[in-house]
């Protein structure tokens, strides 16, 4: 394994959320809305900067005068935009497919996926993601799913009988293992394997999920300070009165 593997491996036991808490964010119809607000706030900030004089509003025959200014939650708004929108960008490029498309087992089963879509995903899995306790317990549910299919040749069992019973398959093994002989296990009965195929890409790519957490950070705690500065305005204008 390499320094980088290495070092990636040592970044994916970090506490940083996984893609499926991202996927939360990064599917939430509000926060896909920042691209709008990236756009629109710069240009609606450029028309009124440009408006010196104050609008005249005839209402009732009352005459009323309306200051414009940018204040300065724009700014904080436009800026919580861009770090929403940095954070959406990482998590469509960057996030894992089956983490984007499928929450569980049964979306990828009702969607129509098989052994040769697990097989596909295992193989797409970086190798520093095989941490031992992960190699081992896709080793063991590789063997659940064996023994529940009705065909005799077991695959992970003939490697227990050469290796003993406390083996445990480096990931290269487990890798070969599965994909040689997974088209003898029904689809139905991938659930653990998929489960774990699952989690391990979603702690892959640990500076993408690092990067765009800390925007979407960033961007919820900007609206938390126009939050606050909304509600201190709001109450100090009722005492005022």
């Amino acid at each position: 394994m390499t320094t980088t593997q290495l070092l990636l491996r040592k970044l994916s036991a970090w506490p940083i959320p996984d893609w499926m808490q991202l996927r939360m964010l990064g599917q939430n119809r509000a926060l896909k809305s920042s691209y709008f607000w990236f756009v629109f706030v710069p240009i609606a900030a450029r028309l009124i900067s440009q408006l010196n004089q104050p609008l005249s509003i005839s209402v009732f025959g009352q005459v009323h005068l309306i200051h414009l200014s940018l204040p300065f939650s724009w700014y904080q708004f436009f800026f919580a935009a861009v770090f929403f929108s940095a954070a959406n960008l990482v998590f469509a490029l960057r996030c894992p497919s089956i983490n984007q498309e499928y929450a569980s087992p049964q979306e990828s089963y009702d969607a129509g996926n098989g052994a040769v879509y697990v097989q596909n995903q295992l193989i797409a899995l970086p190798g520093y993601v095989f941490f031992e306790k992960f190699q081992s317990n896709l080793f063991y549910a590789f063997r659940a799913a064996e023994a529940a299919s009705p065909d005799s040749a077991h695959a992970a069992n003939a490697w227990l009988d050469d290796h003993g019973s406390e083996a445990t398959p480096n990931p290269f093994e487990v890798s070969d293992l599965i994909s040689s002989y997974i088209c003898i296990v029904r689809r139905e009965v991938m659930n653990d394997l998929f489960a774990l195929i699952h989690k391990a890409h979603a702690i892959s790519r640990p500076v993408a999920r690092l990067f765009a957490s800390t925007c979407y950070l960033i961007g919820f705690i900007l609206l938390g300070f126009i939050l606050a500065a909304n509600v201190r305005f709001v109450i100090r204008s009722f005492f005022e009165n």
